[in-house]
Order: structure tokens, then C-alpha cells, then sequence
């Protein structure tokens, strides 16, 4: 969304703004977003592997470019070392070169909302807040099939870690299920600086999940499935269509395509398979202010994104 919302305030694209304003004055020449630069042939680049218990399959290459600013940075540990150093510096990179003032780094990094992920866990300006045994700690992970990282500092230590990995995910998925491995290799190494004894036990998921409680407006049941089909749109996600073949409805977000299976309760599921598992998926079609809805449960931290439906 933040992305949508800067190439049409600047009228250049995502990665244009970051190169200019933190790319370019960080000396950083090893980052980009372009989806090429990842292909083979194209110099030392990780291939993308998915591992399971007792073995480990690769994955072909997923072009992101489309939602960039979310999941589309190609990074390497050199490049990342400017970068890391910004956010122990409080804004200022390593040449002396104020990026970001005093009071707006702190800012990021102020608690906004609770994320119901943990007890404790919070979330700022781009930033996951926690503590490790009373130490303040700000990260992001970020996953793309086949790739998984994670990126961190503690404000307080002045210290600075990123993991990255060219495998991640697990069979299943769930509660029970392991954590990524960058996760497990960044809080070990956090834990090792700050001089703590190893991480306890993964504690135990929240009772319930933000994304349990689903819209309330739901669309009327005298609509047919042909009332349904059409292009929804979102700013952020981009469009999604729904398509009526052979007397049954599917869901088409850009290559992709699922089946829409009628649930008891008028609605309808589809399986999603994404990072190593698959997940039930619950659309929901609403009827709003005269107007027919989508709404899908994407990120778990945001809720329902709402696709309006293109006149």
C-alpha cells in the first residue's frame, strides 16, 4: 500500500524513490527489484529450494515485480551491511550522511498497535517491536517461495543482524509447524551477542487469531453465481477476476487460478499452496453501499482486503 501510495505521489516508480533517496546515498549498488538480475545466467544468484523432512526440492523462480515494494528486493549481505549500519547509527549512514533525523528514526521504531502475534509483540512504522528477556528489538521478516529473511536491530545494544536464506518453509503449516529457519539463525545470533542462555521453547500461538472474526455484511443470497463474476480491484494487490466455467466459479490472480468451492454456509473456500504448505482460503463476497465486495483474508496482521468490483 505504502508502495501504491509513493509512486503516485512522486510519479516514479517504488524503486526508483528507494534508489534515490536510500540506495544511491548508501553507496549500495548490489540491491535491486528487477526480477531478471534473479534468473539463472545472470551472476552469482541463490536458487530458490523448499525444504521438507527428509528432503529438499527446488523451486522454480517467482516473479514478484508486481507487488515490489512487499516482497521484490534481491539482496546480498554486502549490500545489506550500509543498511544495517543506518539503523545503529540512528538514521545516519556511515559517511556521515544524515538520511533520516533523530526524532523521525525514533519514530519508526514507537509502538502503534499490538499484533496479537505474541503477548508482547507490537508493531511501529514498518517495524515488528519485541523484546528479547527485556531487550528491545525491531524486525521484518520477509518470504518469497524458494527465499526467506530476516532483518533486525536492537536500538538500545547497538547491534545490527540480517539472515538470509535460499530455502524456507515446512509441510503443514499450522501452529505446530517449525519456524523458518532465518528466524531460529537471527535470534540465535541475538541471543549470543547479548551474552543470553539459549531461546526457550516456541511459545504458544494466541487463542485466538486476528483473522478469525470474518466481515459482517454479507452478500445477498439471492445472488446467482453469474451476479458474482467480474474484476475486482485493489490499489495494492492489483486485480483479481472471477470467471464462470462450467457452471462453477474460479478465482484468476495474474497466473495463478483456484477453483471456488461452495462452503455450508453460502460462501466459499479454495486451497492456497504458498511457502512449502497449503492454506484454506475464505473469500467472501459482501454487498456494500450498493456494491458487490470481495474480501480475502491475505495478511494476517491487516485482516480482510476488500476488492471492489470494476463497473
Amino acid at each position: 500500500m505504502a508502495g501504491t501510495a509513493l509512486r503516485r505521489v512522486s510519479q516514479q516508480s517504488w524503486m526508483q524513490n528507494l534508489d534515490r533517496d536510500v540506495l544511491r546515498p548508501l553507496g549500495i549498488t548490489s540491491i535491486s527489484s528487477s526480477s531478471n538480475s534473479m534468473e539463472p545466467g545472470h551472476g552469482d544468484v541463490a536458487r530458490p529450494y523448499l525444504y521438507t523432512p527428509g528432503q529438499v526440492i527446488p523451486l522454480p523462480f517467482k516473479d514478484v515485480t508486481h507487488i515490489a515494494a512487499a516482497a521484490a528486493l534481491n539482496a546480498d549481505a554486502r549490500g545489506l551491511i550500509p543498511w544495517l549500519l543506518l539503523l545503529t547509527n540512528e538514521g545516519v549512514a556511515p559517511d556521515s550522511t544524515v538520511l533520516l533525523s533523530k526524532g523521525a528514526f525514533r519514530d519508526l521504531i514507537n509502538p502503534r498497535m499490538s499484533t496479537n502475534a505474541t503477548p508482547t509483540e507490537q508493531y511501529g512504522l514498518g517495524w515488528l517491536l519485541d523484546r528479547v528477556e527485556g531487550h528491545r528489538v525491531a524486525y521484518h521478516t520477509g518470504n518469497c517461495d524458494g527465499y526467506s529473511a530476516w532483518i533486525g536491530f536492537l536500538p538500545d545494544d547497538g547491534y545490527a543482524l540480517a539472515a538470509l536464506s535460499n530455502q524456507h518453509g515446512f509441510v503443514g503449516g499450522g501452529p505446530d509447524a517449525p519456524l523458518p529457519l532465518v528466524n531460529t539463525v537471527a535470534m540465535t545470533a541475538l541471543r549470543h551477542l547479548l551474552g543470553l542462555h539459549p531461546p526457550p521453547d516456541r511459545p504458544a500461538p494466541p487463542a485466538t487469531s486476528p483473522m478469525a472474526s470474518a466481515p459482517v455484511t454479507a452478500v445477498r443470497s439471492s445472488l446467482t453465481p453469474s451476479d458474482l463474476t467480474g474484476t475486482y480491484h485493489h490499489d495494492a494487490y492489483g486485480d483479481i477476476t472471477v470467471v464462470l466455467a462450467s457452471g462453477s466459479l474460479e478465482l484468476h490472480y495474474f497466473s495463478h487460478s483456484w477453483p471456488l468451492v461452495p462452503s455450508g454456509n453460502g460462501g466459499f473456500t479454495f486451497d492456497l499452496y504458498a511457502f512449502g504448505a497449503t492454506y484454506p482460503v475464505t473469500p467472501m463476497f459482501l454487498h456494500e453501499w450498493g456494491e458487490t465486495v470481495l474480501a480475502l483474508p491475505l495478511e494476517p496482521r491487516v485482516g480482510w482486503a476488500r476488492f471492489q468490483r470494476r463497473a
